[in-house]
């Protein structure tokens, strides 16, 4: 691919009439701003992507379990959320400055029971809330 830029920007071959050089030049400069805006608009979606707020949705029961606070070790809480519901780094630090706030939507009681164990475990207060019917 450099080489191909450098081909252009030397006039296509370094080619001695000045249109063809001026043609070569321009379509370097068009096919490196199409390269810089690719690139821009995949770190656009990368960025949307690890900023989108979605709340795990099992869809197995009625209940939601509710963050009601994030008790004295929020590190904890957060290694947790990251390893038991696939939370990225970002949106579990973001769930737990919301507090208080839904993590988990559509879970059966004992599952519901089994996530405040686990969750509770880390100094945690949660709650098992019904969901919206």
């Amino acid at each position: 691919m450099d080489r191909f830029f450098r081909w252009l920007w030397s006039g296509i071959g370094g080619s001695d009439n000045n249109a063809i050089a001026a043609v070569g030049k321009t379509l370097a400069v068009f096919l490196g701003l199409i390269w810089i805006a690719w690139k821009l608009i995949k770190l656009i979606i990368i960025i949307i992507e690890v900023i989108r707020v979605s709340v795990p949705n099992f869809k197995n029961g009625p209940y939601n379990v509710q963050l009601t606070s994030a008790g004295p070790n929020p590190k904890a809480l957060k290694k947790e959320l990251c390893r038991i519901n696939g939370y990225n780094s970002l949106l579990a630090k973001k769930v737990i400055k919301s507090a208080p706030c839904i993590m988990l939507r559509g879970v059966t009681q004992q599952d519901g029971e089994d996530f405040v164990t686990v969750f509770g475990a880390t100094g945690a207060t949660i709650d098992i809330v019904e969901g919206d019917k």
